[in-house]
Protein backbone atom coordinates (compact mmCIF):
# COMPACT_ATOMS: atom_id res chain seq x y z
CA UNK A 1 0.00 0.00 0.00
CA UNK A 2 3.32 2.34 0.77
CA UNK A 3 4.52 1.92 -2.62
CA UNK A 4 0.75 2.22 -4.41
CA UNK A 5 0.39 5.71 -2.22
CA UNK A 6 4.10 6.71 -3.35
CA UNK A 7 3.23 6.08 -7.05
CA UNK A 8 0.31 8.01 -7.12
CA UNK A 9 1.35 11.02 -4.94
CA UNK A 10 4.47 11.11 -7.06
CA UNK A 11 2.21 11.00 -10.58
CA UNK A 12 -0.08 13.54 -9.97
CA UNK A 13 1.75 16.13 -9.44
CA UNK A 14 5.43 16.79 -8.93
CA UNK A 15 6.22 18.89 -5.60
CA UNK A 16 6.19 22.61 -5.72
CA UNK A 17 8.55 23.37 -2.91
CA UNK A 18 11.45 21.85 -4.81
CA UNK A 19 11.96 24.05 -7.65
CA UNK A 20 15.61 23.88 -9.28
CA UNK A 21 17.03 26.34 -12.00
CA UNK A 22 15.85 25.14 -15.13
CA UNK A 23 18.75 22.92 -16.77
CA UNK A 24 18.80 22.22 -20.73
CA UNK A 25 17.09 19.22 -21.65
CA UNK A 26 14.89 19.02 -18.79
CA UNK A 27 12.03 17.56 -20.58
CA UNK A 28 13.87 14.53 -21.90
CA UNK A 29 15.08 11.44 -20.28
CA UNK A 30 18.10 12.55 -19.06
CA UNK A 31 18.19 15.40 -17.24
CA UNK A 32 15.76 17.03 -14.35
CA UNK A 33 15.29 18.62 -11.23
CA UNK A 34 12.56 18.59 -8.55
CA UNK A 35 9.98 19.20 -11.28
CA UNK A 36 9.38 16.55 -14.38
CA UNK A 37 7.25 16.04 -17.38
CA UNK A 38 3.91 15.57 -17.30
CA UNK A 39 3.54 11.93 -16.73
CA UNK A 40 2.93 9.59 -20.09
CA UNK A 41 1.69 12.47 -21.46
CA UNK A 42 3.58 12.12 -24.64
CA UNK A 43 4.94 8.96 -24.02
CA UNK A 44 4.18 6.27 -27.29
CA UNK A 45 5.53 3.09 -28.76
CA UNK A 46 9.06 3.52 -30.84
CA UNK A 47 9.86 1.64 -34.33
CA UNK A 48 10.69 -1.47 -31.60
CA UNK A 49 7.26 -1.46 -30.04
CA UNK A 50 8.81 -0.61 -26.57
CA UNK A 51 8.13 2.70 -24.73
CA UNK A 52 11.55 3.49 -24.08
CA UNK A 53 13.04 6.19 -25.84
CA UNK A 54 15.94 4.80 -27.81
CA UNK A 55 19.58 5.73 -27.40
CA UNK A 56 21.63 5.25 -30.71
CA UNK A 57 24.37 4.65 -30.49
CA UNK A 58 23.40 3.17 -26.62
CA UNK A 59 25.45 3.46 -24.22
CA UNK A 60 27.56 1.07 -22.93
CA UNK A 61 27.84 -0.97 -19.93
CA UNK A 62 31.39 1.06 -18.83
CA UNK A 63 32.32 -1.06 -15.57
CA UNK A 64 32.07 0.61 -12.43
CA UNK A 65 32.37 -0.34 -8.48
CA UNK A 66 30.21 1.04 -5.81
CA UNK A 67 28.92 0.11 -2.38
CA UNK A 68 26.10 -1.35 -2.00
CA UNK A 69 23.67 -0.95 1.08
CA UNK A 70 25.40 -4.09 3.17
CA UNK A 71 28.59 -2.37 2.89
CA UNK A 72 29.69 -4.41 0.14
CA UNK A 73 31.63 -3.26 -3.00
CA UNK A 74 28.76 -4.06 -6.34
CA UNK A 75 30.49 -4.33 -9.42
CA UNK A 76 29.04 -3.27 -12.49
CA UNK A 77 27.90 -5.23 -15.08
CA UNK A 78 29.48 -8.13 -13.83
CA UNK A 79 27.30 -8.27 -10.31
CA UNK A 80 24.25 -8.45 -12.60
CA UNK A 81 24.81 -12.03 -13.93
CA UNK A 82 23.31 -11.29 -17.42
CA UNK A 83 19.99 -9.57 -15.76
CA UNK A 84 18.11 -7.18 -17.77
CA UNK A 85 19.23 -4.33 -15.53
CA UNK A 86 17.48 -0.91 -14.58
CA UNK A 87 20.17 1.86 -13.38
CA UNK A 88 18.77 4.85 -12.46
CA UNK A 89 20.29 7.68 -10.53
CA UNK A 90 18.60 9.68 -7.62
CA UNK A 91 18.26 10.26 -4.05
CA UNK A 92 16.37 9.43 -0.72
CA UNK A 93 15.43 12.97 0.13
CA UNK A 94 13.94 13.59 -3.61
CA UNK A 95 10.30 14.35 -3.19
CA UNK A 96 8.36 13.15 -6.66
CA UNK A 97 10.71 11.70 -9.30
CA UNK A 98 12.38 9.30 -7.57
CA UNK A 99 10.05 8.16 -5.90
CA UNK A 100 7.42 7.86 -8.30
CA UNK A 101 10.04 6.51 -10.65
CA UNK A 102 10.88 3.25 -8.19
CA UNK A 103 7.57 2.78 -6.84
CA UNK A 104 6.15 2.43 -10.83
CA UNK A 105 8.88 -0.40 -11.44
CA UNK A 106 8.28 -1.47 -8.30
CA UNK A 107 4.18 -2.18 -9.22
CA UNK A 108 5.31 -3.56 -12.34
CA UNK A 109 7.97 -6.24 -10.86
CA UNK A 110 4.88 -7.07 -8.50
CA UNK A 111 2.43 -7.58 -11.78
CA UNK A 112 5.45 -10.05 -13.78
CA UNK A 113 5.77 -13.94 -13.67
CA UNK A 114 8.29 -14.64 -10.76
CA UNK A 115 10.00 -16.07 -14.17
CA UNK A 116 10.25 -12.65 -15.58
CA UNK A 117 10.66 -10.64 -12.62
CA UNK A 118 13.84 -12.85 -11.62
CA UNK A 119 15.30 -11.94 -14.72
CA UNK A 120 15.26 -8.01 -13.74
CA UNK A 121 17.97 -6.17 -11.16
CA UNK A 122 17.34 -3.05 -10.60
CA UNK A 123 20.21 -0.39 -9.40
CA UNK A 124 19.61 2.61 -7.50
CA UNK A 125 22.70 5.04 -7.17
CA UNK A 126 22.32 7.81 -5.07
CA UNK A 127 24.42 11.44 -6.14
CA UNK A 128 23.90 12.32 -2.95
CA UNK A 129 26.74 10.18 -0.86
CA UNK A 130 26.85 12.94 1.56
CA UNK A 131 23.16 12.08 3.40
CA UNK A 132 22.42 8.58 1.51
CA UNK A 133 24.78 6.26 3.80
CA UNK A 134 24.58 2.61 2.66
CA UNK A 135 22.27 2.24 6.00
CA UNK A 136 20.13 5.23 4.36
CA UNK A 137 19.67 4.15 0.86
CA UNK A 138 19.01 0.50 2.19
CA UNK A 139 15.76 1.73 4.14
CA UNK A 140 15.31 4.06 1.41
CA UNK A 141 15.16 1.40 -1.65
CA UNK A 142 13.38 -1.10 0.93
CA UNK A 143 10.03 0.69 0.70
CA UNK A 144 10.05 -0.09 -2.53
CA UNK A 145 11.38 -3.53 -2.91
CA UNK A 146 13.84 -5.81 -0.76
CA UNK A 147 15.04 -7.02 -4.35
CA UNK A 148 16.38 -3.49 -5.17
CA UNK A 149 19.84 -2.59 -5.00
CA UNK A 150 20.51 0.10 -3.03
CA UNK A 151 24.46 1.99 -4.28
CA UNK A 152 26.68 4.97 -3.21
CA UNK A 153 30.40 6.06 -2.76
CA UNK A 154 31.87 9.25 -3.29
CA UNK A 155 31.04 12.19 -4.99
CA UNK A 156 33.97 11.52 -7.08
CA UNK A 157 33.35 7.88 -7.74
CA UNK A 158 29.42 8.83 -8.48
CA UNK A 159 30.36 11.82 -11.12
CA UNK A 160 32.44 9.35 -12.60
CA UNK A 161 30.05 6.64 -13.09
CA UNK A 162 27.54 8.95 -14.41
CA UNK A 163 30.04 10.59 -17.26
CA UNK A 164 30.86 6.91 -18.10
CA UNK A 165 27.79 6.41 -18.69
CA UNK A 166 26.78 9.55 -20.51
CA UNK A 167 24.78 11.39 -18.18
CA UNK A 168 25.33 14.66 -17.40
CA UNK A 169 26.67 15.89 -14.10
CA UNK A 170 24.49 15.53 -10.37
CA UNK A 171 24.17 19.51 -9.59
CA UNK A 172 23.63 20.45 -6.41
CA UNK A 173 20.85 23.34 -5.63
CA UNK A 174 19.80 25.75 -2.39
CA UNK A 175 16.41 25.56 -1.19
CA UNK A 176 17.36 28.17 1.58
CA UNK A 177 17.59 27.32 5.64
CA UNK A 178 20.48 24.73 5.09
CA UNK A 179 18.59 22.35 2.86
CA UNK A 180 19.66 21.56 -0.69
CA UNK A 181 18.41 19.76 -3.47
CA UNK A 182 20.07 17.54 -6.52
CA UNK A 183 19.36 17.91 -9.99
CA UNK A 184 20.38 14.46 -11.58
CA UNK A 185 19.21 12.24 -14.46
CA UNK A 186 15.36 11.26 -14.80
CA UNK A 187 15.74 8.44 -17.13
CA UNK A 188 15.99 4.95 -16.41
CA UNK A 189 18.76 2.98 -18.49
CA UNK A 190 17.59 -0.14 -19.49
CA UNK A 191 20.84 -2.51 -20.41
CA UNK A 192 20.43 -6.06 -22.13
CA UNK A 193 22.45 -8.86 -21.63
CA UNK A 194 24.31 -7.48 -24.94
CA UNK A 195 26.23 -5.25 -22.71
CA UNK A 196 23.97 -1.94 -23.56
CA UNK A 197 20.97 0.34 -22.89
CA UNK A 198 19.37 0.27 -26.28
CA UNK A 199 16.44 2.22 -24.07
CA UNK A 200 16.24 5.17 -21.82
CA UNK A 201 12.73 5.63 -19.95
CA UNK A 202 11.46 8.84 -18.66
CA UNK A 203 9.59 10.15 -15.82
CA UNK A 204 6.21 9.29 -16.68
CA UNK A 205 6.30 5.37 -17.80
CA UNK A 206 2.70 3.86 -16.77
CA UNK A 207 3.06 0.47 -14.79
CA UNK A 208 1.53 -0.95 -17.35
CA UNK A 209 4.49 0.62 -19.76
CA UNK A 210 6.78 -1.28 -17.64
CA UNK A 211 5.06 -4.09 -17.52
CA UNK A 212 5.07 -4.84 -21.52
CA UNK A 213 8.55 -3.55 -21.80
CA UNK A 214 10.10 -5.75 -19.47
CA UNK A 215 7.85 -8.76 -20.13
CA UNK A 216 9.68 -8.07 -23.37
CA UNK A 217 12.97 -7.44 -23.11
CA UNK A 218 13.80 -10.38 -20.69
CA UNK A 219 12.15 -12.61 -23.38
CA UNK A 220 13.28 -11.48 -26.38
CA UNK A 221 16.16 -9.55 -25.51
CA UNK A 222 17.17 -6.40 -27.76
CA UNK A 223 15.71 -6.07 -31.29
CA UNK A 224 16.19 -3.90 -33.82
CA UNK A 225 12.94 -2.92 -35.53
Amino acid sequence: MLVAALLGAALVAACADESPPSTSGAASPSASGGAGPSPSAAISPSASGLYGVERTPPVQAAPFTLTDQDGDRFRFPRDTDGKVTLVYFGYSHCPDICPGTLAGIAVALRELPASVRDQVDVLFVTVDPARDTPEVIGDYVGLFSEDFVGLTGSEEEIQAVLASLGLPPATRYDLGGGEYGVGHPAGVLAFTPDGSAHLEYPFGVTVEMWVHDLQKLVQEGWEEA
